[in-house]
């Protein structure tokens, strides 16, 4: 992810949500050890979700805010 990306970090099972566009296309990508998903929505934005060792990790190319419930 380039330099120019947002990130948040929160432990899986928190009960916390964000908002997002619409997604065009949504990708699983296998790797061993994590759950990875990208997304790409019709404007063009990305975003990248990592789930590895009970932390999700969201990068994205556009502001992410964490709303915790």
């Amino acid at each position: 992810m380039g330099p120019n990306y947002f990130h948040v970090q929160f432990k899986l099972g928190e009960k916390v949500s964000y908002n997002t566009p619409s997604a065009e296309g949504r990708e699983v990508i296998p790797i061993k050890g994590a759950e990875v998903t990208k997304m790409i929505f019709a404007d063009g934005n990305e975003l990248l979700s990592v789930i590895h060792n009970e932390t999700v990790d969201v990068y994205a190319s556009f502001p992410i805010v964490l709303e915790y419930h």
